[in-house]
């Protein structure tokens, strides 16, 4: 892809209204830099924030807008500040916030369903959580018992927040990894971390959104003392491994993989991509599909191998952003020094490629071999199913009833990120005849046909389930966002889910 407009590193990055986002760090001469950028139309746009928040922390808010605040607040990386604002993509603006209890560098923040935002971790500085919400400023505070860095947040079913961190705020390995509860009292040990600790790389751009299989189950990446690496997962404040059919690969002895915290999760293909690098520059991806080891199995792996252009890089500088059509972008970044960040944006995309294996390099190119002349076969009787399609479509009525079918019977509409080319896929049709099959017997568009069914689906959910969070039921009835179920519900009824659950 094209490079950045501004080198920088430790920056945040996100995707926001479409456009892929990219604010703040530090840029050539380890220098704080005011400056964001967008990318739109195979090119990046100037954005102009009001704060660096080189090393600071990003949190999706429950209205869909960014907040960001805190970094350092001179050169160097030196000092922490109080700053924050919000990013709105609807005005590409940026706005302020009220100012944040505690000055804070490499913190970390969790948005909560009433809309505050709880907000931890600092380094060289005294830790305090925080309750913090967007248009009021902090609310409450207390102490942390544990003094931490970068520490990983996440939600509950009651609405509470675990915390866990294996670096305290001066950077020290913490010998004993607690967990800490927002609406508990004191610190808590887990037989599994006596053995396991999550792992810490110093990122700005992990969010507890990024590593979620659902609104209260996440993945994290850790290893023990013998340097083995797996999959934690964190569920209602509960821990366990997840089981994988093998290890998670540790490379050449000699060169070893370091695998780092950047985990993401792509929920609509059930998969986790676990991303590492070593000392030659090369970049390992793997990829880590979990659907059956949430029910009984184990998950199977896949890793891949790329080298970086840059002479060395560490992940801990580049901002990853994990995209819905599965690509994989590294923005940015460094290489040994903070004084030279990188431009470069790469994108790689680990869902179609070699499978695990020891043949070496020849296994490789066959499987190549093989990839491309399936492809070639697939593109043929793809192209003959579709010129037999063109000259004898099949009646509208009946591929209608195979919509509507596939809807109703397998609930389709569930899965995230559901696209007309999966359900064409599904029917072995084409996206035009779908298209035009929807609007001539609904007068919709694809996108409006779908979300009627998730709209009607959550009526159900709201009247039979009245124990459950609205913003969980938007989740479960196949919406990206609490912004989009809302918007799309009131849109097709003319009346808020929590309207709706009120006079039914």
């Amino acid at each position: 892809m094209k490079d950045l407009l501004v080198p920088r590193s430790h920056h945040m990055a996100f995707v926001s209204g479409g456009d892929i986002v990219v604010v703040g760090g530090h840029t050539t001469g380890f220098v704080p830099t005011v400056s964001a950028e967008y990318y739109r139309g195979g090119r990046w746009h100037p954005l102009q924030p009001l704060y660096a928040h080189d090393c600071g922390f990003r949190v999706r808010l429950r209205d869909g807008r960014w907040m960001m605040a805190g970094g350092f607040d001179q050169y160097l990386g030196i000092g922490q500040s109080y700053v924050a604002e919000v990013y709105d993509s609807t005005t590409r603006s940026f706005s302020p916030l009220p100012i944040m209890e505690q000055k804070r560098s490499h913190a970390r923040g969790i948005s909560l369903s009433d809309g505050t935002v709880v907000i931890a971790g600092n380094c060289l500085a005294t830790d305090v959580v925080e309750v913090y919400r967007p248009q009021e400023g902090p609310l409450e505070s207390r102490p942390m018992k544990e003094q931490r860095m970068l520490p990983f947040l996440f939600r509950t079913g009651d609405d509470d927040v675990l915390l866990l961190s294996a670096v305290g705020n001066h950077w020290e390995a913490l010998d004993t990894v607690k967990m800490e509860f927002l609406h508990r009292e004191g610190c808590f040990l887990h037989p599994l971390l006596e053995s396991w600790k999550p792992i810490h790389t110093c990122s700005s751009n992990w969010t507890p959104e990024g590593c979620a299989i659902d609104s209260t189950g996440y993945l994290l990446a850790v290893q023990n003392k013998a340097g083995q690496t797996a999959l934690m997962l964190v569920r209602e404040g509960e821990l366990s491994l997840l089981p994988t059919r093998w290890d998670i690969p540790s490379g050449n002895p000699a060169n070893p993989i370091q695998w780092s915290e950047q985990l993401l999760v792509h929920r609509y293909r059930e998969a986790a991509l676990l991303l590492g690098c070593d000392a030659d520059g090369g970049l390992y991806i793997c990829r880590i599909d979990y659907h059956d080891a949430l029910s009984g199995g184990e998950a199977s792996l896949c890793l891949y191998h790329a080298q970086y252009p840059g002479p060395f890089f560490t992940l801990d500088g580049p901002a990853t952003v994990l995209l819905d059509d599965g690509r994989v972008l590294l923005i940015g970044g460094r290489p040994g020094n903070n004084y030279e960040p990188y431009s470069t944006v790469m994108a790689y995309y680990p869902f179609d490629g070699p499978f695990p294996g020891s043949g070496g390099m020849a296994w490789m190119w066959l499987l190549l071999l093989f990839v491309v002349a399936t492809g070639g076969l697939m593109w043929l009787f793809t192209r003959k199913k579709a010129v037999q399609e063109e000259s004898n479509p099949e009646p509208d009525e009946k591929r209608m009833q195979h919509l509507r079918d596939l809807m109703e019977t397998e609930q389709l509409f569930l899965k995230k990120g559901l696209r007309i080319d999966d359900v064409a896929a599904r029917m072995a049709s084409n996206q035009k005849y779908i298209s035009a099959c929807i609007n001539q017997n609904t007068g919709k568009s694809f996108t409006d046909f779908v979300n009627e069914y998730r709209v009607r689906y959550a009526q159900e959910l709201l009247v039979s389930h009245p124990e459950l969070k609205i913003q969980d039921i938007g989740e479960r009835s196949g919406f990206f966002s609490s912004a989009s179920f809302h918007r799309n519900f009131l849109k097709i009824t003319g009346k808020t889910p929590a309207q709706w659950r009120e006079e039914s």
